[in-house]
């Protein structure tokens, strides 16, 4: 029973560590659709946003063949740079900001496909509609999940301490003057103490 509780004990603290990582770092834009990049990484978790930033550098290799517009229905047709003989297409509802495509990866995984990003491009639109965010990979999503782990009734016994997730400096043999605290340590510390104080605020 011990070896299973430092296993739950271990797991509880990587996925703060995750949380952590993945809220209050920031990634570096590259693409040249730095707009919808930056909404992105505003979104998605930091694992979840390597998938859908490939997504978006695949949208530039695409042409537009074809834009029709009916209303508030757009209808997209594209083809890949060298590979004309296949087409995709993408349908765009202005009235509700839905974006469908047939190749239908939103629907499969759950990100935007680049067809999709590439619609975007074309229609001008800077910022990934709601219909097109699925919450199991937003940020927001963890942030719940870490409240709702920080107000169980045994969140001390979750949580493991700040000294076992940074560091005892006091056991680190160093030559010289003792390294002092790093950047994203002092950032976790900061990050731990937040969370406690929601804990023993949330009654």
């Amino acid at each position: 029973m011990h070896n299973l509780n430092e296993v739950v004990r271990q797991y509880r603290t990587n996925e703060l560590l995750y949380d952590f990582k993945s809220l209050f770092s920031s990634s570096v834009l590259t693409t040249c659709f730095e707009d919808i990049e930056k909404d992105a990484a505003n979104i998605f978790t930091q694992n979840m946003f390597k998938e859908v930033k490939n997504e978006i550098i695949e949208a530039s290799k695409l042409n537009v063949v074809s834009h029709s517009n009916n209303g508030n229905k757009i209808e997209v047709r594209m083809n890949k740079y060298q590979e004309s003989g296949i087409e995709y297409e993408v349908w765009y509802d202005r009235s509700n900001n839905n974006l469908t495509c047939d190749c239908r990866l939103f629907e499969s995984r759950g990100i935007p496909c680049f067809h999709i990003f590439c619609t975007m491009r074309h229609d001008h639109i800077s910022t990934i509609p709601n219909t097109l965010i699925h919450k199991r990979w937003t940020k927001d999503l963890r942030i719940l999940n870490l409240k709702r782990l920080l107000v169980s009734d045994n969140y001390n016994e979750k949580l493991p301490s700040t000294a076992n997730l940074v560091g005892d400096p006091s056991v680190v043999k160093t030559k010289g003057a003792p390294r002092q605290t790093t950047k994203a340590a002092k950032a976790l510390i900061r990050f731990i103490g937040v969370q406690n104080y929601m804990v023993e605020n949330a009654h």
